[in-house]
Formats: C-alpha cells, sequence, structure tokens
C-alpha cells in the first residue's frame, strides 16, 4: 500500500471511530482542491488534503486552499498520522473540551 493509501486508511477509520464520517471528494474541473470531507453531527466538517510524507503542496492546491479558508471552511493538510489524529481531536474536542 502506497503511503497515501496507508493515510486514507487512518483517515477513515479514525473519523469513524470519533463518531464521524468521511468521504472521498471529486471535483468537477477543478484541480488542486482537497481530497477528502470529514464531518461530525452538529454540524462540524472540514475539508481534508492527505498528502505522502514529504507534505508538498502544488501551487493549485495552494490557492485552493486558500480560497476555501477565505470563504470560512477548515482545510486541513495530514502527511502523517499524527496529523489526522491532531486533526480529528481540534474538531471533536474544540478548546480541549469534550463534547
Amino acid at each position: 500500500m502506497t503511503p497515501e493509501g496507508r493515510r486514507k486508511s487512518h483517515l477513515v477509520a479514525q473519523v469513524r471511530k470519533a463518531g464521524g464520517a468521511a468521504r472521498k471528494v471529486v471535483w468537477q474541473g477543478r484541480r488542486g482542491a482537497p481530497d477528502w470531507l470529514v464531518w461530525w453531527p452538529g454540524p462540524i466538517s472540514a475539508f481534508v488534503e492527505l498528502k505522502s510524507d514529504d507534505g508538498n503542496l502544488s501551487k493549485l492546491q495552494e490557492n485552493e486552499i486558500r480560497i476555501l479558508r477565505r470563504d470560512g471552511w477548515r482545510v486541513y493538510v495530514c502527511s502523517t498520522n499524527d496529523q489526522i489524529d491532531a486533526m480529528i481531536s481540534e474538531l471533536t474536542h474544540p478548546n480541549g473540551c469534550l463534547q
């Protein structure tokens, strides 16, 4: 399995374990947009771009992420399982408090 494939498996499993859902996103006519949408009841949602261990974004990806963040979306770039776990913790336990 590729490093990005391992990240995908970890993302889906950990989001489900935390009571959320994850969906692979296909953007028609938009290159560089994040790969994943994750959410929990509430609604709590974010876009996630999974990267291999280098974590480098293309200029197109940087631009799409900037646009989404400008418009109020949470967007995370995760290149390690620890980053995925931290993102889930941040989304499900804001301000360090359990919901």
